[in-house]
């Protein structure tokens, strides 16, 4: 017992304090749906044991054979989720434990690989046999080169007509941020859409209802496998989207800076790093992704903004929104059949 808290009686119930600790200061639904996923599934036989049973050895075996299951990568992802619930116990005021067992035990090495990104073709024929509603989020994860999280947090009031506001607690110190983003003619049609849908919109109203349960989508864990599945493509995820979008305004050498705000990194060296990660080693943005999206004809050479790429790039680098709203209304359409 320290400073009047009663030491918890095992591992579980050290786990709902600190559930309800990450709930409290406000982390992500999301993010915290995935921890209580991992500890149930991955840490469910520790519950009973008393805190100071849980050794840096039986941590390291539970590495071991999680990697042997699961690979290195999960492993590593159930030690840093360890961390941080031993670094609950341990933090002034709790002290139910004097030391962090984790404290010397060292990630699993991880081979640092290019990542696969899927083809532009690929997430055609996922937007092609999807409905209504997948597509206006496809949308937008593609024209905002957004987070899953931060599309399906968008509520009426993040709405200001020619952009969105858009939340990550995604940087260091995990403080909710806020970002405006511009919207493209995909992006602003998809935002319609979802409008014209709602029955009461209210400032508050979340844009993504799930219509089976009339209530907010936190996740969509097993959407896009589905869609994947269904379009007969190679599996690739929401995240992946994200990618695509970044790759594609590297192709179309956009200056680094402007994928930087488009990707709402702090820092231009994360942008480096990540276009570096899925293939590109160089530094379009609204013009060049909705044009991406023309799904009619992929070629990009027929479009008004790649008939003179000096002109165009010096347009972007200018930020001259007249002329790419105007370029982005020339654009082909979304096949709608689709």
């Amino acid at each position: 017992m320290s400073n009047g808290h009663p030491q918890p009686l095992d591992f579980g119930n050290l786990c709902e304090k600190y559930l309800g600790y990450i709930r409290d200061r406000q982390q992500s639904a999301g993010w915290r749906h995935d921890k209580a996923l991992v500890i149930k599934a991955q840490f469910n036989e520790w519950y009973q044991l008393p805190l100071d049973s849980i050794t840096s050895n039986l941590i390291e075996q539970h590495l071991i054979d999680r990697s042997k299951r699961a690979g290195n990568f999960a492993a590593n992802r159930d030690l840093k989720i360890l961390k941080a619930i031993m670094s609950f116990a341990v933090k002034p005021g709790n002290e139910w434990i004097p030391k962090n067992p984790c404290s010397g035990v060292e990630k699993l090495p991880e081979d640092k690989m290019v990542k696969r990104l899927p083809s532009l073709e690929y997430f055609q024929k996922v937007y092609a046999v999807s409905n209504p509603l997948e597509q206006k989020l496809l949308d937008l994860l593609f024209t905002t080169s957004a987070r899953i999280s931060e599309i399906l947090d968008l509520r009426v009031r993040d709405d200001m007509g020619d952009c969105i506001i858009l939340r990550t607690r995604k940087h260091k110190g995990g403080a909710l941020r806020e970002d405006k983003i511009r919207l493209t003619t995909m992006g602003r049609q998809a935002l319609d859409w979802l409008r014209e849908k709602m029955l009461n919109p209210i400032p508050d109203s979340y844009l993504f209802i799930n219509p089976r349960t009339q209530t907010r989508f936190h996740r969509m864990p097993k959407r896009m496998r589905k869609l994947c599945r269904k379009a007969n493509v190679p599996y690739f995820g929401f995240h992946q989207i994200r990618a695509l979008s970044a790759s594609i305004m590297a192709d179309a050498n956009v200056p680094l800076p402007e994928i930087q705000s488009r990707l709402r990194h702090a820092r231009a060296t994360t942008t480096d790093w990540y276009l570096k990660a899925i293939g590109h080693d160089r530094p379009m943005s609204q013009m060049v992704l909705d044009q991406a999206l023309n799904f009619n004809d992929n070629s990009m050479k027929n479009q008004e903004f790649n008939g003179n790429e000096g002109e165009n790039r010096e347009n972007v680098q200018n930020g001259t929104t007249r002329n790419t709203t105007k370029a982005i209304e020339n654009t082909g359409r979304i096949d709608k059949r689709a």
